[in-house]
């Protein structure tokens, strides 16, 4: 589950509750469009997830992927 730190919904709470075991992650500067307001964001974590599957959560890198 991708959450844009500016979207001011809790759809990123209601998620979480209803999916307890969903990995969740913000990206930063981005709000509810995450694809058009941070796309190189979106593309690099959805690259590590399916390249990585569950071992995209162990950073390769310094722990933030394009803050």
């Amino acid at each position: 589950m991708l959450c844009g730190t500016k979207d001011q919904s809790d759809a990123g709470g209601r998620h979480r509750r209803l999916l307890p075991e969903c990995h969740f992650m913000f990206v930063y500067d981005a709000g509810r469009d995450i694809g058009a307001e941070r796309p190189e964001a979106l593309a690099f974590i959805t690259l590590e997830f399916f390249e990585r599957r569950d071992l995209f959560l162990v950073s390769r890198e310094n722990g933030m992927a394009f803050p």
